[in-house]
């Protein structure tokens, strides 16, 4: 009747509002709850969330595996990549489409990041340009995996009514998926004719241990921490994270001070050829106390959780990653600089190099044997362009780059802490 299709389109206006209203609270209500989850996983930290290891956590291992991997799970899970699919189709097939054409694309990059290398070797050829395409390069390479695996983490999340189970699963696939591509960028810096190697001047010994260590590091780090945080992040799942979700954390930083152990020790190890090559530096006579320190802090992890202080143990080794990321960051930052001061030394040199040369032709040639024109070409053989290099920056450059990349690596690192230990104000 007309009377109800008026009663209809007057009452539409109201429940657009309601609806509108309904979607407003649900989103402050969802930015509440998350606000009140970090603040009681604050107030945690310093508690302990747990029994002691015992042989009950070792029995109870199967059962949190079987709940993990049990069938609804699996379920849930194929919902929410159809969900994805279908509700953001644009967003993830641009997403796969990114991955495939750098997957397709991987020998053609590889090829360009060792072209871009070889231009560095000669003067005349050498831009900074290169060494910026060098590192694009190396992104690009370390991005496919890590890009799909934190892209799905994040679609899952997005899933309303997602269970406990996926929504740590999503959490712990984007976590994964930043230590996968932090890792593997250091990896493909790294490698023969990469940044570190063509661009950086970095010893090739030491780039081939730290790459090894690398993958050694991810072949066990990376699935433990992925089954850790199937327990951690949400919901009703602490007995399960007491044990599976405990015995997989402390196994992974047990092998990563191991690793650490491997990069440092022997003869040809890191901490010998620093101490051989910079006996004077800071660094190395420090060495007795931060040494140690490495793998110790990662022993202290696994000890921590051991005792039943968890949360704890995962909070800190979540800080040491951004530490560590920190410091990568740092590093590779000072060799960009430090890249850049060498290659305009590298021209200064050659442009003084030239000149000698031409003032020893003129004083060796007769008068009447003297070129007439002036614009002779002169050139510099290959051997003394290698020779420029030596001596292609001073010290005092080098120690004074050193000085603030490691002051700005410190203050960001005490930043970051200032959270976890109010040492500052922030």
């Amino acid at each position: 009747p007309p009377i109800q299709a008026e009663d209809g389109i007057r009452d539409m206006p109201t429940g657009l509002v309601g609806s509108e209203m309904c979607i407003r609270d649900r989103s402050i209500f969802l930015t509440q709850a998350r606000e009140i989850h970090d603040s009681i996983r604050e107030a945690l930290v310093w508690l302990r969330s747990s029994p002691p290891v015992s042989l009950e956590t070792l029995t109870n291992i199967p059962g949190s595996l079987a709940w993990l991997f049990q069938k609804t799970h699996w379920q849930e899970f194929t919902q929410a990549v159809l969900w994805t699919v279908t509700r953001m189709p644009m967003r993830s097939m641009a997403v796969l489409l990114v991955v495939g054409v750098l997957l397709l694309m991987r020998r053609r990059i590889a090829a360009e990041l060792k072209r871009a290398g070889i231009e560095t070797r000669r003067i005349f050829t050498d831009r900074y340009a290169h060494t910026v395409e060098a590192l694009v390069w190396s992104v690009l390479l370390a991005m496919p995996g890590p890009l799909l695996i934190s892209f799905g983490g994040w679609a899952m999340e997005q899933k309303p009514e997602l269970g406990g189970a996926l929504q740590n699963i999503a959490r712990g696939l984007q976590v994964v998926g930043w230590i996968m591509f932090g890792t593997g960028l250091m990896a493909f810096i790294c490698r023969p004719g990469g940044l570190g190697m063509a661009h950086f001047r970095w010893k090739e010994e030491h780039l081939a241990r730290l790459q090894r260590v690398i993958r050694r590091f991810t072949v066990v780090y990376i699935p433990a921490s992925l089954l850790t945080s199937s327990y951690y992040f949400y919901g009703d799942v602490t007995q399960f994270l007491d044990s599976a979700g405990r015995v997989s954390f402390m196994l992974a930083h047990a092998w990563t001070a191991l690793v650490v152990w491997q990069l440092f020790r022997g003869a040809d190890g890191v901490l010998a050829t620093l101490v051989r090559e910079n006996p004077n530096r800071l660094v190395t006579r420090w060495r007795r106390f931060w040494f140690p320190l490495l793998p110790a802090t990662a022993l202290l992890l696994v000890f921590l959780a051991a005792l039943g202080y968890t949360f704890t143990a995962i909070e800190l080794s979540l800080g040491l990653l951004v530490t560590l990321a920190l410091i990568a960051g740092g590093c590779v930052s000072y060799g960009l600089a430090l890249r850049w001061f060498t290659m305009k030394q590298r021209k200064l040199a050659l442009a003084e190099a030239l000149e000698r040369r031409r003032a020893r032709q003129e004083a060796a040639v007769s008068e009447e044997e003297r070129p007439e024109a002036t614009g002779e070409v002169v050139s510099v053989d290959s051997e003394e362009e290698e020779e420029l290099d030596l001596g292609s920056i001073g010290d005092q450059t080098t120690s004074l780059l050193r000085l603030l990349f490691g002051l700005a690596i410190a203050i960001a690192i005490l930043a970051y802490w200032s959270g976890t230990f109010p040492l500052i104000p922030v």
